[in-house]
């Protein structure tokens, strides 16, 4: 219902825009402005939900396909946080819960 919700305020605040016509009646300027704000930032939002989805997936598939790490590293350094999980040889670096690379031994 979330889904259709969102689905349904995107395609009304498009059509508002496509709507504007210059007359007396029409949405003012700044208005149209705000809507083309309020678009574009739905839109990045849309975005990052998908790609935060996509990295949490991504660590799941990890663990799921090789189990329990064999030690685990937490550090942090600046602003992230940084973990790195080592599988018998292979280490597995993770920066604010993303995976960056793998590296050998």
């Amino acid at each position: 219902m979330n889904q259709m919700r969102k689905l349904i305020c995107c395609m009304l605040i498009i059509a508002l825009l496509s709507a504007i016509v210059p007359s007396a009646h029409s949405i003012s300027t700044k208005t149209a402005g705000k809507l083309a704000l309020v678009a574009v930032l739905s839109g990045v939002a849309f975005l990052t939900r998908c790609l935060v989805k996509s990295d949490i997936r991504t660590i799941e598939e990890l663990h799921a396909r090789l189990g329990e790490p064999d030690q685990v590293v937490e550090f942090e350094r600046g602003f992230d946080r940084w973990r790195v999980e080592q599988y018998g040889n292979r280490k597995y670096f993770f920066r604010n819960n993303v995976l960056q690379k793998n590296a050998q031994n």
